[in-house]
């Protein structure tokens, strides 16, 4: 009982409740242990998948939330496939965020810029950023992102 850290008279309400809520015996009890049931044993490897799957679950959550789990949308111009960019700069995001899943989808880069900047499109690539140097290769992110711009 000390391993649980709850009182043997706590334990044994919960453990009545339970049996009480599913409607079978979870332990058979002797003089000296106690014992699952069939049914308990049923019960256990069940509620130990549950745990497991909520665990999971939780790990993804954060995840997602750190920006590290979910899909973006990348609107690109064709002069960013042309021109390595776009290749180049999902294989150096994928390398930073595995998990995350890109979509990809052909614009203007005006276009492409305004839909990510009205969150529409994560990010928008092309092969050249007026502000950047002359041969400059850069993705515009919208502001909002997790994720930093790749500048190459």
């Amino acid at each position: 009982m000390d391993e649980l850290s709850i009182a043997p008279p706590a334990l044994m309400r919960q453990v009545q409740e339970a049996e009480r809520l599913l409607g079978a015996r979870l332990f058979h009890p002797t003089k000296r242990s106690v014992a699952l049931t069939a049914a308990g044993e049923a019960y256990l490897g069940e509620a130990t998948r549950a745990l497991e799957h909520l665990t999971r679950a939780a790990e993804r959550a954060a995840l997602a939330e750190r920006g590290e789990l979910g899909c973006i949308v990348i609107g690109y111009v064709a002069s960013a496939v042309y021109s390595g960019v776009l290749q180049a700069t999902v294989r150096d995001f994928l390398a930073r965020y595995p998990r995350v899943e890109i979509g990809i989808s052909a614009r203007g880069w005006r276009a492409a810029r305004r839909r990510a900047h009205r969150h529409r499109l994560c990010a928008a690539a092309g092969s050249r950023c007026r502000r950047a140097s002359r041969r400059a290769r850069c993705i515009a992110m919208r502001s909002s992102s997790r994720y930093r711009p790749i500048r190459r």
